[in-house]
């Protein structure tokens, strides 16, 4: 057998073996019972009294609430091992957690934020308070709540684009939420972009919807590709170029941008006749787009007072 045969054989072996660990640690984990809930919250100092979990309702939309109802911030949720991460599970975890800090009211909840990602669905919602005495206080909730127009994806008009707008939702919705404290949801309106933006020519109501409330940021995402020749049909490497920003709607400014690129292998004209014919197409040119957006989530600034990772929200420092 050559050497480069052998050392193929022993990588195959090294990860075979490695896969049969993590397969016998998750059977052990389950079989002993063993969970790991996992949270990234944002949420008011201090707390107010807690209530009962079976007081903390579910609403699609704030119009569903009745006033009086103040924000609190979000939570984004899941559990380990994966098998024992069901929607059910991630909300009755959402609901004891939010119930111990005062919260009786979850919005907007999102039940499979990164499933296409990650394998391992989150569940994110915004909270909220509601009834006699939530406007009491008179500090305002950082801001959080983001929406997401439709991606300007500058490759030919086919279904590659629609896949790639959809990526970029459903990364932003994972990153944005669980790593940094927003809440992203997607907005439908049109005529969107940074000059209606600067200028505050865009009605916030019309970025209402689904959840009801206007938006304290806008996230513009726009993608193409290039051939760095000029030649994008037949060159098989060339550059997705990946630009994103962040507007605050009050403010009426820029608070963060991000431009990015990744190489694929690929001709253009290739991944537009295969993206998602074959497995190949959709994970070549999705993997490149993904590679860029984790190096842009590098630099964007994480809510003020979130806090992500193995959470324990009512043992506070």
């Amino acid at each position: 057998m050559k050497t480069t045969e052998m050392r193929a054989t022993v990588r195959m072996n090294r990860s075979g073996v490695y896969c049969i660990l993590v397969a016998m640690l998750f059977s052990i984990m389950a079989a002993s019972g063993c969970t790991v809930n996992r949270m990234s919250l944002l949420i008011r100092e201090p707390a107010a009294a807690p209530v009962k979990a079976s007081d903390v309702k579910t609403y699609p939309s704030f119009k569903e609430l009745r006033a009086p109802w103040r924000l609190e911030g979000m939570i984004s949720a899941y559990t380990l091992p994966i098998a024992s991460n069901s929607a059910a599970k991630r909300e009755a975890l959402i609901r004891e957690t939010v119930a111990g800090l005062g919260v009786d009211a979850l919005v907007g909840l999102q039940q499979h934020v990164g499933e296409n990602l990650k394998r391992t669905s989150r569940s994110v919602a915004i909270l909220a308070r509601t009834g006699a005495g939530v406007q009491a206080r008179t500090d305002a909730v950082p801001k959080f709540i983001v929406c997401v127009p439709h991606a300007n994806v500058k490759i030919d008009k086919t279904q590659a684009t629609d896949e790639l707008d959809q990526y970029l939702l459903e990364h932003a919705q994972f990153s944005f939420s669980y790593m940094k404290g927003y809440y992203v949801y997607r907005c439908e309106a049109s005529g969107v972009n940074e000059g209606s933006l600067l200028q505050g020519s865009v009605d916030p109501q019309n970025l209402s919807e689904p959840i009801g409330i206007t938006p304290d940021y806008v996230l513009l995402n726009e993608i193409e590709g290039y051939d760095e020749k000029g030649n994008i049909v037949v060159h098989r490497s060339y550059t997705l170029k990946l630009a994103l920003a962040l507007y605050d709607m009050k403010e009426k400014k820029k608070v963060w941008s991000s431009s990015t690129s990744g190489i694929s292998s690929r001709s253009i004209i290739a991944a537009i006749l295969t993206f998602g014919g074959t497995e190949t197409g959709v994970s070549d040119e999705l993997q490149t787009v993904r590679s860029a957006l984790d190096r842009a989530m590098d630099s964007l600034p994480a809510v003020a007072g979130f806090r992500r990772g193995d959470v324990s929200p009512l043992d506070r420092k």
